[in-house]
């Protein structure tokens, strides 16, 4: 799967919101349609991103989503955390032992994923 503006924002709100139901998850990503946001939560869970320790349809309760360890692991390199963008260097170390890859500028990841976005839909 590759890792898009929307998958990235899917995967912050994850992270500062453990437990949350999707449409929580939903409206902090700023995926509104039901099933967009149902589908990609599915898809995050089948890939080892998320995790689902809600009741969900067995018992008529919400989902509650939260990040696996190796969904922590991938926010943390591509600085999606709160923890990760203030106060950390601008370069912090990926699981691999890496680098997370910044623009000349020192820009992280889901900055420049969204000043590409914001930049494709003034286009269209």
């Amino acid at each position: 799967m590759r890792l898009t503006y929307r998958t990235a924002r899917v995967l912050a709100a994850a992270a500062e919101h453990p437990g949350a139901s999707n449409r929580l998850i939903g409206e902090q990503a700023d995926v509104y349609d039901q099933g967009q946001i149902s589908k990609l939560l599915a898809r995050l869970e089948r890939i080892g991103l998320l995790q689902n320790t809600g009741e969900g349809h067995t018992k008529g309760e919400s989902n509650a989503w939260s990040l696996t360890i190796l969904g922590e692991r991938v926010t943390e390199h591509l600085a999606l955390t709160p923890s990760a963008r203030h106060g950390a260097p601008q370069r912090p170390a990926s699981p691999s032992g890496g680098v997370v890859q910044t623009d000349g500028a020192g820009t992280p990841p889901l900055e420049r994923m969204a000043s590409r976005h914001r930049t494709k839909r003034k286009e269209v």
